[in-house]
Formats: structure tokens, C-alpha cells, sequence
């Protein structure tokens, strides 16, 4: 490993620390970076008031997104005084490729990261005149990457396929010590919860018959953090705002952590993340069948679920037999401290970026 010099990291993320994508795509492995020689700055497109303003309003506002524009260009040209620089999935949203290839000319070394199928926002778009225009843009970053970083199989297939020099997968993972797993059985009634942003909280909808059916059979509760306003037919949530500090405590209060997924080419992309929370905390899981979903969630964690009878039945499954479901919990906390945990990523991240400084500086 190269250490002995200090070497300059660029992180052109999406969001600032407040944007969870950004925050365990990047901003979570700074100390870990720091420590193999590679100095960190970050400069984030959108800031908190962007998705302040997107969550309240289900929107970007106009100004927040011109600010952001702007604060990428005055960012550009300063790229070129590192070694090396992240990318977070494209440079400007909705900006044509051959515009993005143009400015993209002042970062010579670049590695590209995807958590999301960001390229079905493209050439899935509902406006024929957009697809035309966009559908091959991700497809032109990844090619001019010196590397891809893709949070699972889907996302790495597509690079493959865009012809990307090199193409690594790295899990979005979480640091496992923020979280205590619970030490016992949860009292009645059940909890059954959901953490996410109220950009994926439509998917709930998915679950809502089985959740009113577990409510009136079992008398379960169903939490929802992060979502905003929601609501489901014939349940009532109880909705949390979601904190960075409170948010493992409240996990950790879940019987039952559920990922609902629709299966499209857009969710097939999804990292799973919220599952690995869940695991974390000690929490049994039961989820879509769809992505990455699959290679997380085993049998002895928690339980794939694909139609309502199915949801239904995994909720009573976990609710009568309290043993095995808290036997699942503990089983899910040790296969993500396995497979999933933030050092090992850390270590591939830094492998890759040694390795590729030593490709540029021979």
C-alpha cells in the first residue's frame, strides 16, 4: 500500500453528509482514507437546503438546484491539482453527455460510484424527446472512468456492458459499532418498521393490506422513519422524523424490519441498505425478492416475501415463534459484521485507489 506521500482525493458527491447515499458511499470512509495517505475534500453538488426543500416540497427548488449548478462548475477547475477524483454517478443531472464529456475534460482521473440504477432515469424517462437525448449518457461516464465502483451485480452488469475499463463492486455498508443489537425479546405489541426517505415510501404501499391484516389479527404497530406524511388504507403509522443520532436506538425498538420492492429495472438497481440497518441492530427482516434484496436476505435472517400472502404469513411466522425470529436477528447482525461492515469496504476503496495511483504515476 502506498502511504509513505499525501496524496489529494476529490469527492465530487450528489448531496452533502445530511444526503445518506453520499454519506455511506463516501463521506463514512474519510478517517479510513486519511489514514492510508489519501487527503479528502469534498464538494457536494446539492447542499442541505436542497433536500430540505425536496422533502418538504417533494422538489427541488429552483434556486437551491441553480446554486448547486454553479457550485459544480466553480469545482471544475480546481480538479485538476489531484490524484484522483470520485465521482458520484454523473456531473451534472439532466446535462447531455457530450456537454458532460466537454467539462469533464479538466478531471483527468476519475473513478465513477452507483448505488442506483441512475440510468433508467434516462432511457425509462416517461418523455420520448428526454430517452432520445439521455439514454446513453451513464453509459458514456462509465466508459470514460478509469474505474466504476457499483453497489451490486445489476448496476455492475450495466457497466460491463458500457464498456467500462474496470468495474469493482463495493456493497453500501455501515460502521456495525452505531448500532446495538437488542439483547432480548421485544414485548407485545410487535413493531413492525421501515426506515427510509419519502422518495422510496410509495413502495409501502405495497405492504399496506397485509400490514392492516397483521394489525387487526396480532395487534401489531407499524413504524415508519423518515417518511413524511403517509397514508396507508386501514393502518394508521406511527411516523418519526429521522435523526443521525436516534436513528439505531429506534431501530433497534423494530420486532420486524421490512423492505418492500416493486419489481422494475429501476428497484433492481437498489442497494438494500435499509436491510443492513435492520441486521445491524438485530432486527429479523422480511423483504421483496427483487435486487440485491436477494443476495442479503438468506433464510436464516429473514424472509422473501413477494405477495401479500406471502408478507402476511412472515409477519405471523416472526410474531407467534419470538425465538426463532430473535435467533434471525442475531444471525442477521453477525452476517453483516461478515460481509457488510465499513472496514472491508475501506480496504477494497483504498486497494483500487493505490492501485490506479501507481497506473497514472508510473
Amino acid at each position: 500500500m502506498v502511504t509513505q506521500d499525501r496524496r489529494r482525493l476529490l469527492f465530487l458527491s450528489k448531496y452533502d453528509i445530511t444526503g445518506a447515499s453520499s454519506r455511506y458511499r463516501f463521506y463514512q470512509f474519510q478517517s479510513h482514507f486519511e489514514t492510508a495517505g489519501w487527503d479528502c475534500t469534498f464538494s457536494p453538488l446539492f447542499d442541505t437546503a436542497y433536500l430540505e426543500g425536496r422533502y418538504k416540497q417533494g422538489r427541488g427548488r429552483f434556486g437551491d438546484i441553480a446554486r448547486a449548478f454553479g457550485r459544480r462548475l466553480g469545482a471544475l477547475p480546481h480538479a485538476r491539482r489531484f490524484d484522483m477524483v470520485i465521482l458520484e454517478a454523473e456531473l451534472i443531472p439532466y446535462l447531455p453527455h457530450g456537454l458532460e464529456r466537454v467539462l469533464m475534460c479538466a478531471v483527468p482521473h476519475y473513478v465513477v460510484d452507483y448505488d442506483d440504477a441512475i440510468f433508467h432515469n434516462y432511457d425509462r424517462h416517461g418523455r420520448r424527446s428526454l430517452r432520445a437525448l439521455l439514454h446513453d449518457k451513464i453509459d458514456g461516464v462509465m466508459h470514460g472512468a478509469q474505474a466504476v465502483i457499483a453497489g451490486n451485480g445489476y448496476l455492475a452488469e450495466r457497466a460491463h456492458k458500457a464498456g467500462a475499463r474496470r468495474v469493482e463492486i463495493i456493497p453500501t455498508v455501515l460502521d456495525a459499532d452505531r448500532y446495538v443489537p437488542r439483547g432480548s425479546i421485544q414485548g407485545a405489541p410487535p413493531v413492525i418498521g421501515w426506515i427510509g426517505s419519502p422518495s422510496t415510501a410509495v413502495f409501502l404501499n405495497q405492504v399496506a393490506k397485509p400490514l392492516a391484516r397483521i394489525a387487526k389479527s396480532h395487534g401489531a404497530q407499524v413504524t415508519l422513519i423518515g417518511s413524511g406524511p403517509v397514508t396507508l388504507q386501514d393502518v394508521t403509522p406511527r411516523i418519526v422524523s429521522w435523526n443521525a443520532q436516534s436513528e439505531a436506538a429506534q431501530i433497534a425498538a423494530f420486532d420486524i424490519g421490512i423492505m418492500p420492492l416493486p419489481d422494475t429495472p429501476w428497484a433492481r438497481g437498489k442497494c438494500g441498505f435499509k436491510l443492513l440497518q435492520y441486521m445491524a441492530a438485530g432486527v429479523p427482516t422480511v423483504a421483496s425478492p427483487v435486487g440485491a434484496n436477494c443476495e442479503i436476505v438468506v433464510p436464516q435472517t429473514g424472509i422473501l416475501a413477494e405477495t401479500p400472502q406471502d408478507w402476511y404469513a412472515a409477519f405471523v411466522d416472526l410474531i407467534e415463534a419470538p425465538q426463532d425470529a430473535h435467533r434471525k436477528g442475531l444471525a442477521g447482525r453477525k452476517r453483516l459484521l461478515e460481509h457488510y461492515v465499513t472496514q472491508a469496504a475501506a480496504r477494497h476503496w483504498i486497494s483500487l485507489l493505490d492501485d490506479l495511483y501507481r497506473f497514472n504515476n508510473r
